[in-house]
């Protein structure tokens, strides 16, 4: 606020100011009185002025500090700093009173004066600097005798409407074009949201955790809505519908935060978004609040306290959010309610609980619960991996790899968390050719040449394999018998080698050793000499796939396994594959 006003001053300088208006006296006659007059009503206008002005820029700055205050949930001063933010409203609404009441201003001097008067009238403002800057100050104190002019007229005075400018158009935050295809990506995951994470359980009650989940795609749809200012996208439109849709199709009539009009202040663009982390969240915390009611019986008070405490502060953290916001959600009331209960009754103490828990503390506990269930994650990818068949259904596997694996990504699993780099190094091809995984291929490739060079790609197989049956023998040797073959990728091991020629009873096999930055015309000369290609998934490049295209041209033929360290396998594989290749078709 202005520094040269400090109220009692400019009331001395104003009565000094009075009683030198003029030697004579003002009652001397009608045209002397009528100067005095003048002259005191140009006095009391600028005095008001200066007085609104000051008022005003109390008034912004108390505001700004409380909205400060409130967001680092400091009560105390909360209080405090809406005290004076009252105090200092009812002063203003009183000096607009009085001056209304008989002190005539001068007319406004310039447009910025009444945009400047227009940004405090309007709904939901631009959020003002804590502390403004001294410009802005001095620039406002210059111009106060036109911007009072507009501040000082009565709100609720019948026939005198507010003298306010058209609302300021919110203009977009960032090029919509960006904004429409979040939007549209967003579209796409609601499509096959329901079969993902269906909205009811068997028992057609409402599936808590998922529709959390619901609710935190609702809450970034209200932030493209933010983002988009005054804009319109028909994206963002289309997805508002796509949610209500589904929130109808499960019978979900609990309030839902995004659908709220009424919010005042409105949340911005930030709050929305933190909201939609803090749903996400709580649904992870919900599904692990039922995993321990489910295993109650099994589970010691003991093992499950830190998932409990956890649990706890994620609730607490989503409460203290929409305490700031002026929002609710039910279901986080009910968790707070359970979470309650189950201390009580298995008279265990939860430290989150308390309401007086620093942020720090909640943020600390509520992070383990995000860890573990990001480990969570890890140990899905590892164990789809696990299963015997991965690999031989093609495309499908694939498409399943990499919608788990990005799951991972969208939880903050880090790119070099060391069990998903080791999980997925054999399955490089998988993922190469998707940009979302190239810090993840990066490090899978680093892991690759690191196992290379100490000689450790996969673990020696055992010798004890039984033999492929008799009949499959004889199958896949009438097409394999005498033939020269060549195998891409894999990991070459001369024992295994051994026993796949004598299985298939073939003229050669070579089997190189490839490095992740070889590229096919490194295999040419293999690939002329070779009657038969086989290309193994695991530990190959997506290029080498190539080699099909090759084998079509040349009249060769091609197979591509998962794997060959079973021979029994490669042998029952093989008799599907090896028919004459058909162009434009790949297996």
């Amino acid at each position: 606020m202005s520094s040269n006003y400090t109220g009692h001053g400019q009331e001395e300088q104003f009565t000094t100011a009075l009683g030198s208006i003029s030697g004579s006296s003002p009652l001397r006659n009608v045209e002397t009185f009528e100067a005095y007059c003048a002259e005191v009503q140009e006095k009391l206008a600028a005095h008001a002025a200066h007085r609104m002005s000051f008022l005003q820029s109390a008034f912004d700055r108390l505001s700004s500090l409380l909205q400060a205050a409130r967001d680092v949930e400091d009560t105390s001063l909360s209080n405090e700093l809406a005290q004076h933010r009252i105090a200092s409203r009812e002063l203003l609404d009183a000096v607009r009173r009085a001056t209304h009441g008989g002190v005539s201003l001068p007319p406004p001097i310039s447009d910025s004066v009444r945009t400047t008067a227009s940004v405090y009238s309007r709904p939901n403002p631009t959020p003002i600097p804590i502390v403004p800057p001294v410009s802005q100050l001095s620039r406002r104190a210059e111009t106060v005798s036109a911007a009072s002019q507009a501040l000082l007229q009565p709100a609720g005075d019948p026939g005198v409407g507010p003298a306010i400018g058209p609302r300021l158009p919110r203009r977009p935050m960032r090029p919509l074009i960006d904004i429409e295809t979040d939007a549209a990506s967003l579209r796409l995951d609601l499509k096959d949201f329901v079969k993902r994470f269906p909205l009811n359980t068997e028992q057609g009650e409402l599936n808590i955790p998922n529709c959390l989940r619901l609710r935190s795609i609702a809450c970034r749809h209200r932030r493209l809505e933010e983002e988009c200012g005054d804009s319109e996208v028909s994206e963002v439109t289309e997805l508002s519908e796509d949610i209500i849709d589904l929130l109808d199709g499960a019978n979900d009539q609990e309030y839902t935060v995004a659908l709220d009009d009424e919010l005042d202040p409105r949340p911005t663009a930030y709050q929305w978004g933190e909201l939609a982390e803090r749903y996400m969240e709580m649904a992870r915390a919900q599904e692990g609040f039922e995993w321990w009611q489910r295993n109650r019986n099994l589970l010691a008070v003991s093992d499950v306290q830190p998932l409990a405490e956890a649990v706890a502060a994620v609730q607490q953290r989503f409460n203290r959010l929409l305490f700031r916001i002026g929002a609710r959600d039910p279901f986080q009331q009910q968790l707070f309610d359970d979470l309650r209960t189950w201390a009580r009754e298995d008279q265990c103490y939860l430290y989150s609980l308390r309401p007086k828990v620093p942020m720090a503390e909640l943020m600390e506990k509520a992070a383990t619960l995000e860890e573990e269930y990001r480990q969570r994650l890890v140990d899905s990818v590892i164990t789809l991996l696990a299963e015997p068949d991965f690999g031989e259904h093609g495309a499908h596997d694939e498409d399943v790899l990499r919608d788990s694996v990005w799951e991972c990504k969208s939880h903050r699993v880090p790119a070099n968390d060391r069990r998903l780099r080791e999980a997925l190094t054999p399955w490089a091809s998988f993922l190469e050719g998707d940009d979302r995984f190239k810090d993840l291929n990066r490090e899978i490739v680093i892991e690759w040449e690191r196992r290379q060079e100490e000689g450790c790609l996969e673990p020696p197989v055992e010798d004890a394999q039984p033999d492929p049956p008799a009949p499959d023998l004889a199958a896949v040797r009438e097409a394999t018998r005498g033939k020269k073959f060549l195998i891409l990728g894999g990991c070459p091991n001369d024992a295994l080698k051994h026993r796949l020629k004598t299985a298939l009873e073939a003229d050669d096999l070579a089997w190189p050793n490839a490095t992740p930055s070889d590229t096919l015309t490194a295999f040419e000369q293999e690939i002329r000499d070779a009657e038969i290609v086989i290309l193994v998934s695991q530990y190959s490049r997506r290029e080498w796939r190539n080699a099909y295209d090759a084998c079509v041209r040349e009249g060769k033929k091609y197979a591509q396994l998962a794997s060959v360290a079973d021979v029994t396998q490669v042998v029952r594989h093989l008799i599907k594959q090896l028919a004459p290749p058909v162009a434009g078709k790949k297996k």
